[in-house]
C-alpha cells in the first residue's frame, strides 16, 4: 500500500497550507492525477503537486535503553 502526504488548506485560513496525512493511494490516473482514499467511504482526486510520499518511522528501542534508566 502505498501512501501519501496531502498538502491541504488549514481549519482556520484557506489560504494557508499544510500537510495532513497519511492517506492511502487507490489508484494513479493518467500522468499527474492519482485517486485518494480520504475517508473509509470517500474518494478523491488530486494533483501531483499536492502530494508528497509518507515514509513511516520505523520504532525500535536499543537494549542499552533500560540499562541507561537505572544510571
Amino acid at each position: 500500500m502505498v501512501t501519501v502526504l496531502l498538502l491541504l488548506p488549514t481549519e482556520n485560513n484557506k489560504l494557508t497550507l499544510a500537510w495532513r496525512g497519511p492517506y492511502e493511494v487507490v489508484k494513479r490516473i493518467g500522468e499527474v492525477d492519482y485517486r485518494i482514499r480520504v475517508t473509509p467511504d470517500k474518494i478523491r482526486t488530486y494533483h501531483i503537486n499536492m502530494l508528497k510520499k509518507y515514509h513511516q518511522r520505523n520504532e525500535h528501542r536499543n537494549e542499552n535503553d533500560d540499562e541507561s534508566d537505572n544510571i
